[in-house]
């Protein structure tokens, strides 16, 4: 939880129980330990008894794609050993805005190699930034972030033709719509 009004989860512990309320399952969450990564307050939520779904968030604010992948083993590849992975979600880029679109393709393809080498039939969800403020602008922050939407779409379509399980949660365009 936030620790600011109006006190909500952070969208991934959001996402994780909308699916686990959906499909009734239980959810352990695991608190990384990691340096900058949000601390959960909850250990379990039982919204049904047909599976479980264990949740680590590894994720540290700040951090561009290009930290993901040398992290790589410390801050992922621990958990996919210990707990296994059916389903790994990839975050970055908001912070990537001055990066290239063909880079950021290249880089996120490197990062999710990665976890299919060590997940061979996990399933991956490339989650492109929201609209970044537009205020931002003016403190020379290069707001790339809209052309990285169609890299991942391209990137996903090149996993699937391989009967690789790859999509996008296209937040570029939801939030440009609103």
């Amino acid at each position: 939880m936030i620790p600011v009004s109006p006190f909500t989860p952070i969208w991934s512990v959001m996402f994780t129980n909308y699916i686990a309320k959906q499909y009734q399952y239980t959810v352990n969450y695991i608190n990384a330990g990691l340096q900058g990564t949000i601390k959960l307050t909850e250990t379990t939520a039982n919204f049904g008894t047909r599976g479980k779904i264990t949740y680590i968030n590894s994720s540290v604010g700040g951090w561009c794609l290009n930290d993901g992948i040398v992290h790589y083993k410390e801050y992922v590849q621990k958990f996919i050993e210990s707990y296994g992975c059916d389903l790994y979600v990839q975050a970055f880029t908001m912070n990537d805005g001055s990066g290239h679109p063909v880079n950021i393709k290249n880089n996120s393809e490197k990062l999710l190699n990665y976890v299919y080498n060590d997940a061979p039939n996990v399933e991956t969800l490339l989650v492109s930034t929201m609209v970044p403020n537009p205020d931002i602008i003016d403190s020379g922050f290069n707001m790339n972030q809209p052309l990285f939407e169609k890299e991942f779409l391209d990137l996903a379509k090149k996993y699937q033709k391989n009967n690789i399980h790859c999509t996008v949660s296209p937040m570029i365009s939801m939030s440009e719509s609103i």
